[in-house]
């Protein structure tokens, strides 16, 4: 059996310019939510029940993948999906509307709690 070694090496995408943004965002009941451990994330606000926006530091080509994990002491039922988004706006920073969800409908996640949220971009036009 061999295990890893003592140097990890970076992932090496297919596609070149692929870039990871991440962020714990803690709700106690007031938005913006309160940003920590991460990099690239502006933002993240309530807009509505069960919907969050989140702002993010650059503008980019493309999105890749976006995930939340639900982190709270108590076992619930919450998924994530996305609204809308757009990597490359006009004017303004870059963003991602989602929404949290219970049983299928739009529910604000508890307070006090937070979403560990992971975003994969592409920063760049080259394939």
């Amino acid at each position: 059996m061999q295990f890893a070694g003592r140097t990890f090496v970076k992932e090496q995408a297919l596609e070149q310019g692929i870039q990871s943004i991440f962020c714990r965002a803690s709700y106690v009941g007031a938005t913006p939510l309160t940003l920590s451990n991460g990099r690239g994330a502006h933002e993240v606000s309530l807009t509505a029940v069960g919907t969050y926006k989140i702002e993010l530091q650059n503008k980019f080509s493309a999105l890749r993948g976006f995930k939340v994990t639900l982190d709270d002491a108590t076992a619930r039922d919450f998924t994530f999906q996305i609204k809308d988004y757009d990597m490359n706006p006009t004017s303004g920073k870059a963003y991602i509307n989602f929404y949290s969800l219970s049983a299928g409908a739009e529910t604000t996640i508890p307070n006090p709690s937070a979403m560990l949220i992971d975003i994969v971009v592409k920063n760049t036009a080259v394939v």
